[in-house]
Order: structure tokens, then sequence, then C-alpha cells
């Protein structure tokens, strides 16, 4: 299956784009980061930038979930599941700011540095949400186990 996956992402012929000559075989990604880069002043938080109409959807202006015909299959359901996760990230747990924050120190985009941000829940009731939610879901044990 994952072979199939990686062969989705390569030329499957020889292909001349605008005077550039991709030899078949050639890997193609999507460059997120530079699409992002297209707005004034990119680095800045502004949320009015992707208020434009189409709120409602999870594709609107991200390439997490691929693009055009070739978009995931379940990004409607990640949608609603990726909803439900932040709502309730929102409803139990504080959020603070622990250092300033540099997106270009940062490297967001990476899993080895911490966010300076510090989380804390908002009360022992929260907690128990949480709790009862991760027993629900089955997925208490491996999260006390640390995965």
């Amino acid at each position: 299956m994952e072979q199939a996956r990686d062969e989705l992402d390569k030329a499957a012929a020889e292909l001349d784009f605008e005077g550039y000559l991709f030899t078949k075989g050639t890997n193609f990604l999507i460059n997120s980061y530079a699409l992002n880069q297209k707005f004034e002043e990119p680095n800045d938080f502004n949320p009015d930038r992707w208020l434009n109409g189409n709120e409602s959807s999870v594709t609107n202006g991200l390439w997490q979930f691929g693009g055009g015909r070739r978009i995931c299959v379940d990004y409607k359901i990640a949608q609603q599941e990726l909803f439900i996760a932040f709502a309730r990230l929102l409803y139990c747990v504080d959020y603070a700011a622990a250092g300033p924050v540099d997106s270009h120190r940062l490297r967001h985009h990476t899993m080895d540095e911490p966010f300076p941000v510090e989380i804390t829940v908002r009360s022992e009731e929260h907690k128990q949400s949480i709790i009862d939610a991760a027993a629900q879901l089955g997925f208490l044990e491996s999260a006390k186990a640390g995965f």
C-alpha cells in the first residue's frame, strides 16, 4: 500500500512543463510553506485573511489534505474530527505564552523543538472530562504509558 502511495507523487512519464524537463519518476510535492507566503505580512497573526466566504471548508487555503482530484478522500471526516478536537482543547485548557514567539526560530514545521506555550487544565472537572473522553475512545492506557 505504501509503495502505491509513493507512486502517486512521481511523474509517470517524461514531462516538459514551461521549459522545465522532468524525467520519469521525478517526485512532486505541494510546497505549502511557499503557498502561505503569498499573503501580505505572512508571518503576522491575522485570522481575517482567511475570512473569504469559504470558512466552512477545511481545504480553504490549506494543502495538508492535498488538492484537486487527488485530495484525501476522507478530508470531510477529518474536518469534523478536527473541529471536535479543537473544541475540546479550547473548552478544557488555558494557553499562555511561555516566551517570545519567533516563527523563523521556532521551525514549527518540524517536531524537534518545543512551542513556547504554557498549557493548564482549567479545573478538575475539565481534567475528568479529558480522562473520560480518552477512556471512551480507548486510548487512555496508551496515553498514560507515554504512547
